[in-house]
């Protein structure tokens, strides 16, 4: 498994899956979800509102991980996060547990041979992209992914 941290725009960043932060209410009003909704469209905030709709809720907990695919993106999986809470607070094990998460997800899903993280809770969030990447590192030594799988960091240029 090889890390590599990139700049790059993540929204336009070719990877198998893709993996960002967004808020308690699954609006995408700014950051990777803006971006994504720019180049993208409104399918992708549609697809979050549906899954508040379904659940009958208006806002979701910190550390839930909505899952999703759309012919309309690139990736074959999509990982809508949220790693902070409504005032901005962000705790190092929601990022750990959204992190294990998705590769405990790639470690099965044998389509997926790369996955593209934003740095999860330090856009908005009060987690720096060092302690972020602290995280992320020591998360990999866990997994027993192929050699050949890549997990990139996309930070924006």
């Amino acid at each position: 498994m090889e890390l590599v941290e990139i700049n790059a725009n993540i929204e336009s960043f070719e990877a198998d899956a893709l993996v960002y932060s967004t808020n308690q209410y699954l609006h995408l009003s700014g950051g990777v979800g803006q971006a994504l909704v720019k180049k993208y469209g409104v399918e992708v905030q549609n697809i979050l509102d549906r899954y508040l709709r379904v659940k009958n809720i208006d806002e979701v907990e910190v550390g839930t991980i909505v899952e999703s695919v759309s012919d309309n993106m690139p990736w074959k999986r999509v990982f809508h996060t949220v790693a902070t809470d409504k005032e901005y607070e962000t705790q190092k094990s929601v990022v750990e547990k959204i992190i294990r998460y998705v590769l405990e997800t790639c470690e099965v899903d044998f389509s997926i041979s790369s996955v593209a993280f934003s740095a999860l809770g330090s856009g908005f969030g009060s987690l720096t992209y060092e302690e972020f990447m602290k995280i992320m590192r020591r998360e990999l030594v866990r997994y027993q992914l192929s050699s050949a799988f890549k997990v990139y960091v996309v930070n924006k240029i």
